[in-house]
This record gives C-alpha cells, sequence and structure tokens, in this order.
C-alpha cells in the first residue's frame, strides 16, 4: 500500500467518524425533542383531565402551557415501559374558547401540538341549578297536545270527547270549550279524524284541523276537511275552511285554489297549527301537500316553504322550493317567523329558515350522537363546530334563535340525560341545565314525546312515558 492510497484511507475514515458523530449528535438532539401521540380529544370542559401520551422527556426539565398558561401536570407515569403520559386538570384559566394552543417543551426544546377547545364545565349551565323532571299530571288515552309556546307553562290538549283542556303549570285543569255538539254555518257536523290544533299565545284563539262529516250531499263521494277558530273566551267557533276532496282520483283541479282568501282556497292534511300573538297562524301541510303556509291575520292564505323535492312528485304547490326535503323533525317559534328543520345521515343537518323571507338563512352540519352506539360523552358546550347533537331528540324553540335539544341517558357509559340549547346568534351550543337532568320514573321517548312551553323561570314542560304524563322541569 503506498502512500497515497493510505491518504486516501485515512481521510474517508475521518470523514466516517465525522458522518457518524454528526448523525450521533443528530439523533440525541431528535431523542431530546418531545414528540406526543396525536390520540387526545377535540373538546374539553374546565375540569377535566387532559391525558398525553408520547417522549416527554420528563427528566429535562418538561414544561407543558395549555393557552399561554403554565398547566400544573397532575401525574407523570410510563406506560408499556418507554411511553411518558402526562395527565393535566384543564382549568378556566387557559381560557374558554377554541383553538386554545398547546406548547411543550423540554431540555430547550420546544413543539406546538394540536389545538384544543375548552368548554365551560358540565357543572355550568343557563340555568343556576340541576333539574330533575317532576309529575305536572296524568293524560287520558287519546288526548293530543295542542301547539302552544307562550312562556307560561301551559300546555292545551284535545280529548277524545272534542273538548279543549288548559293545564296550568300547577296541573290545574280546566276545560276551555265543550265540543260534545259541533255546528258551524254548514250545519252541525262531527270529527272522523283530528289531525293538528293551535292555540296562540295570548290563550284567545284556538285552532284545529279535522275530518269531518255533516249532512251536505257532497258528503256521499267526498272527504270534507275542515279548519275552524274557536274563541276560548267565548266558546265560540267559527269553521274558516271546508274543503272538499274527492274519495277517489282527485286530481290537481279539485285541489285548487291554493291560494287567496281562506274561506276560498283547498286545505287538506294539516300536521301543525302554528299560531303568533298578532293574528297569523303557520299551518304545516303533509303527503301531497308537502309545505309550509302561513293564514295572515287579513285572512289570506299563502305557501311559504315547498319541501316535497321528490324527483317523482308531480308538486305544483307555490312556495319558495328547499334545497332538500325537510321530513325528519322540526321546531317552530311562530312570534319570530322562525322553523328549525333537522336532517339526519351521516351528520345531524339543522337549517333555520325566515318564514317571512321565505328564505333559508343559516345551516351547520353537527356530528350525531348515538345514546346507544356512541363510545364518547356528547359535546353539549362550545362552538357549534365541535358540537355533537342527538341522533333523535325532543326540540324545543325558544326565544332569541335558540333551540333545545335532549340527550337521552348513557347508563353503561356515565352519561345522564342532558338538555343542550343551541344558540344560532352566537354560533354556540351550552347546557341548558349543570349536570344532568334527574329522570327518576320517567322516560322522554323520540318520536312518542314533546316538549310542549316553558316558563317564567326557564323551566321546561313536555309529555313522558309516551304520552301518559305531563312533566316539568324543576330543580334538585
Amino acid at each position: 500500500m503506498n502512500q497515497f492510497t493510505c491518504a486516501i484511507i485515512a481521510i474517508l475514515l475521518a470523514l466516517s467518524f465525522s458522518a457518524c458523530k454528526k448523525a450521533e449528535q443528530y439523533y440525541k438532539k431528535l431523542d431530546a425533542q418531545p414528540e406526543v401521540r396525536n390520540e387526545y380529544q377535540t373538546v374539553y370542559g374546565v375540569g377535566d383531565t387532559l391525558i398525553l401520551d408520547g417522549r416527554l422527556n420528563a427528566e429535562n426539565q418538561l414544561e407543558i402551557k395549555i393557552g399561554g398558561v403554565k398547566a400544573e401536570i397532575a401525574s407523570l407515569t410510563k406506560i408499556q415501559k418507554v411511553i411518558d403520559r402526562a395527565k393535566i386538570i384543564i382549568t378556566p384559566e387557559m381560557g374558554i374558547g377554541p383553538d386554545r394552543p398547546i406548547t411543550i417543551s423540554s431540555g430547550g426544546n420546544v413543539i406546538q401540538i394540536r389545538s384544543i377547545e375548552i368548554i365551560e364545565s358540565s357543572a355550568m349551565g343557563q340555568l343556576p341549578g340541576p333539574v330533575k323532571w317532576q309529575r305536572v299530571t296524568s293524560l287520558s288515552r287519546g288526548t293530543m297536545p295542542l301547539f302552544c309556546l307562550n312562556g307560561k307553562g301551559t300546555v292545551f290538549f284535545w280529548t277524545v270527547a272534542n273538548s279543549i283542556i288548559r293545564i296550568a303549570k300547577d296541573g290545574t285543569s280546566t276545560q276551555m270549550f265543550d265540543g260534545n255538539t259541533l255546528t258551524d254555518n254548514f250545519g252541525s257536523f262531527t270529527i272522523n279524524a283530528f289531525n293538528a290544533g293551535g292555540v296562540d299565545p295570548l290563550e284567545q284563539y284556538a285552532y284545529f284541523s279535522a275530518i269531518t262529516t255533516d249532512s251536505n250531499a257532497d258528503n256521499v263521494t267526498n272527504d270534507i276537511y275542515r279548519l275552524c277558530r274557536i274563541d276560548l273566551r267565548k266558546g265560540q267557533l267559527t269553521t274558516l275552511n271546508r274543503s272538499v276532496l274527492p274519495k277517489t282520483n282527485p286530481t290537481h283541479a279539485s285541489m285548487q285554489p291554493y291560494e287567496g282568501l281562506i274561506g276560498n282556497v283547498k286545505i287538506f292534511q294539516v300536521t301543525g297549527i302554528y299560531p303568533d300573538r298578532k293574528g297569523n297562524v303557520y299551518v304545516q301541510l303533509s303527503q301531497e301537500q308537502n309545505a309550509m303556509a302561513k293564514l295572515a291575520a287579513d285572512g289570506r292564505f299563502k305557501y311559504l316553504l315547498n319541501y316535497n323535492n321528490n324527483s317523482q312528485s308531480n308538486n305544483p304547490l307555490p312556495g319558495v322550493k328547499t334545497r332538500q326535503a325537510l321530513e325528519f323533525s322540526y321546531a317552530i317559534y311562530p312570534d319570530e317567523g322562525l322553523l328549525y328543520a333537522r336532517l339526519q345521515g351521516g351528520t345531524v343537518s339543522v337549517s333555520l329558515f325566515d318564514l317571512n323571507a321565505q328564505a333559508e338563512i343559516y345551516t351547520n352540519n353537527f356530528t350525531y350522537w348515538n345514546p346507544v352506539s356512541s363510545i364518547y360523552q356528547p359535546y353539549i358546550s362550545g362552538t357549534f363546530a365541535v358540537l355533537t347533537l342527538p341522533s333523535q331528540s325532543a326540540n324545543l324553540a325558544l326565544p332569541g334563535k335558540r333551540l333545545l335539544n335532549f340527550y337521552n341517558e348513557r347508563a353503561d357509559r356515565g352519561v345522564p340525560a342532558t338538555m343542550g340549547l343551541l344558540n344560532f346568534n352566537l354560533k354556540r351550543g351550552e347546557r341548558y341545565a349543570p349536570g344532568g337532568v334527574a329522570a327518576g320514573i320517567y322516560t322522554l321517548s323520540p318520536g312518542a314525546d314533546q316538549w310542549l312551553n316553558y316558563d317564567e323561570e326557564g323551566m321546561i314542560y313536555g309529555t313522558a312515558n309516551s304520552k301518559s304524563v305531563i312533566v316539568k322541569t324543576t330543580y334538585q
């Protein structure tokens, strides 16, 4: 081996030792840099525990900041012998809201990991204390709730005897109308099928729709639909509309006119009646007439929204067509002219409609929470971006663009029944009352029971146990 070859070998060995040293230094630096698994949740409440797993290098002056505030590490352990686990209690000082940054530093190395949203504690809510269900009164089989949303806690029902019963928030029942004999300017009539009804917020007028029979000759080959108004203070019934529909082979012509003075139009299968305090009545129609209409205080009937979007349906109804069929769940606040429509697919879509503007003014897709299959607790407080909504829910519209939802309990995972409030002005949600609702012996069955009203103290009234009882919330 000549001197030149030896020199080359020496240089290569030197470079190799230098590269190895640099690689060693690089890997030492890499080992010193914190690293965290991206397995923690997106949302945490004040008082919750955030668990961070990874290479934290706890022995090297570990410091964790959330929202710019140094976090107190409640515990620091090893899992699987090599992974550090830090448990941190979320505090109000870290800031309420979305995008609270998390930084981790140790040994002079600083990294920023995925931010979280911090929400108010489950011990907080709009009401000052936790609530429970309390019985107001029992219901007889076959009674039908009448819509009345006035913030007084009163509820109204139509009985099988064609009477209207008012139940005050203390449980006192009063018969407001005796319908044993029903008479209008067409003569006496009987009710074959009661469709829907509602009472205005002032509790003066009740409205109802029904399929009826009277002594007129047109009853033989036609179904007779009536839309009636009852003056509850005077006990007087007035038929606003009497529509005749052929029992066989009805045509579009037989269903017209659609709009005009209330006495002249054709109105059939009504499924919801929602009066406001100004004399207007919003009317929900189903089946072939899948739409929302309005009977104005001046007596004119007009279609607002037409959401029969079945491509196979020849739907000639007036009204602004919605972008999708709205047929899953509704809540309406007549005094504000607002309709909340829920649809469920992979997410729960909630759309807000201004009925008088005949326009969809807001929509949001929420992740849906199923009380049977979801493994996480529902997110009830926080921005709309992180909230979860139940797959099925009783809904109640409240003033100020707010929508109340009910989350059934998940006992096997320690998830109590809860009420969540969506605020469409703030685009945020919050618990209606701290903690869970103590349900006791009462169950709100999805699709069977419904919320009916609220009172001056913010208590909620509705049916429970498959409409066999009226309950209200009260403080525990």
